[in-house]
């Protein structure tokens, strides 16, 4: 069971012990992004910091900031985060129109 702290950035969701296990990407990803001290701490002894490098490097919901402090911490090139990549930071929005 994760401290209680964790369970307050899931609240759209019940959180179930399960989740920690089924949805790892996600968990990780919510946490390293909104996450506080505790709950970081706890990602990294859980998941351990090679998977939260595949996580900063394929996601595409965390803040370009979040990426630079992974990038700092991990030690991990600047080419490999997707978020940080030019045709990333570049492209259109699909969503709204010009």
């Amino acid at each position: 069971m994760p401290p209680q702290n964790i369970v307050l950035f899931f609240c759209e969701i019940k959180w179930e012990d399960r989740i920690a296990e089924e949805y790892p990407f996600y968990v990780v990803e919510r946490l390293i992004e909104n996450g506080d001290t505790e709950s970081v701490r706890w990602v990294r002894e859980r998941y351990g910091d090679a998977f939260i490098r595949q996580v900063v490097c394929r996601s595409r919901n965390i803040s370009r900031r979040t990426a630079r402090y992974w990038q700092v911490v991990l030690n991990i090139p600047e080419e490999q985060i997707l978020c940080l990549s030019k045709s990333w930071v570049n492209r259109p929005n699909r969503f709204w129109p010009d």
